[in-house]
């Protein structure tokens, strides 16, 4: 009973001490390699993204992000940039979280010299750990899955039925309030 009562209260004094608390803000980004299809008939694309962030703790380990991202790819003939802006949320135990995330995006992509631009909206679920390098930084670790939402805008017409599984590494400074 005695070592129960221990770990109990050993895991509770860890769990504290890793507390983000209402006020707090986050400001970091991620960086990430990722390999994607636009649809089923497609071969994958090899990408790297960039995504700085900001949050802000309006609860006890709840965190309202601010989202911006930049793509940018190529594959064989092809090539395209994407620029997306979103709001997601993010809650942590510990130094682990998990979120959703909602983000509308405008590309331009170049097929050989033919050129289209097109908007859409994407879902995006993440997970991820925090390694703490000091008291208030830290290697953020994770993964995403984006997927499409709604139709496309813009030269594209149809369905966006794009989805992205990644691997995501970055940092996040956590500021007190």
């Amino acid at each position: 009973m005695k070592k129960g009562i221990l770990v109990l209260f050993s895991l509770v004094l860890i769990s504290s001490v890793f507390a983000f608390t209402t006020g707090d803000m986050m400001v970091g980004g991620q960086v990430g390699f990722s390999s994607e299809k636009i649809n089923s008939d497609a071969e994958a694309t090899n990408s790297i993204e960039i995504m700085p962030q900001f949050g802000y703790f309006v609860m006890d380990n709840v965190c309202v992000d601010g989202i911006l991202s930049f793509n940018n790819w190529s594959q064989d003939k092809v090539s395209g940039t994407d620029f997306g802006i979103g709001v997601g949320g993010r809650y942590f135990y510990n130094q682990i979280y998990g979120g959703l995330a909602l983000e509308y995006t405008s590309s331009s992509e170049d097929y050989d010299g033919d050129k289209s631009d097109h908007t859409g909206m994407y879902a995006s679920l993440k997970a991820g750990y925090l390694y703490p390098l000091t008291s208030n930084v830290f290697v953020d670790m994770g993964v995403r899955y984006k997927m499409g939402l709604g139709d496309y805008g813009g030269d594209w017409k149809g369905s966006n039925e794009y989805s992205n599984f990644g691997i995501k590494a970055g940092l996040q400074v956590v500021l007190g309030n």
